[in-house]
């Protein structure tokens, strides 16, 4: 653990990119540049399979079990990206509700369940909250509005992506929500 740490946080100083495995997707790599750590979560900067930097993801640092630096394409992505990259303002890694509130203010995130539910990820903005849960009102495969909100634990969230290309285009396609109660829209900056 103190090696993945230590990877963490020199990825953090000098913008060095790495690649990390986690538990619950033993078979996946992602790769990012680390831009804030807390106790519970990391934040990175994707770095897509283009070399391209697209989006953010959030994940919990206890999931991490292998970290790496990767500088093959370091030069290139100081030469062809915005480098090095930033935190969006007003990210906030305290905790899981802190986390998904500043990811998804202004427009949708993509939550992930991987140890309950591997290889689902669901797109959405948070309808509404519990104490220990919250209901997420869903985009579905057609980049349709569901009808209907979902239920998540907040202790089983591993991972909220937002930002990226992705998920801008599921928005743009999928158009903003019109709740049948009133004459507003969600996501409005979107």
């Amino acid at each position: 653990m103190k090696r993945i740490d230590r990877v963490l946080r020199q990825s953090m100083s000098d913008a060095t990119p790495v690649a990390i495995r986690r538990s619950v997707e033993r078979h996946e790599t992602q790769q990012g540049v680390v831009l804030a750590l807390s106790d519970e979560w990391a934040l990175f900067a994707n770095l897509n399979d283009a070399v391209i930097l697209d989006g953010y993801d959030v994940v919990r640092r206890a999931e991490i079990i292998r970290a790496w630096h990767k500088p093959l394409f370091a030069d290139y992505l100081t030469r062809h990206n915005v480098w090095p990259p930033t935190a969006p303002p007003g990210i906030d890694l305290t905790d899981t509700r802190t986390v998904i509130v500043s990811t998804s203010v202004s427009t949708v995130a993509s939550i992930a369940c991987e140890e309950k539910h591997p290889q689902k990820l669901l797109i959405g903005f948070v309808a509404q909250w519990r104490k220990k849960s919250l209901w997420l009102r869903t985009i579905d495969t057609d980049c349709q509005w569901e009808d209907f909100d979902v239920k998540l634990r907040l202790k089983d969230i591993t991972q909220v992506s937002f930002g990226s290309a992705y998920e801008r285009a599921v928005l743009e396609v999928a158009g903003p929500f019109k709740s049948r109660n009133s004459e507003g829209a969600f996501p409005a900056g979107a």
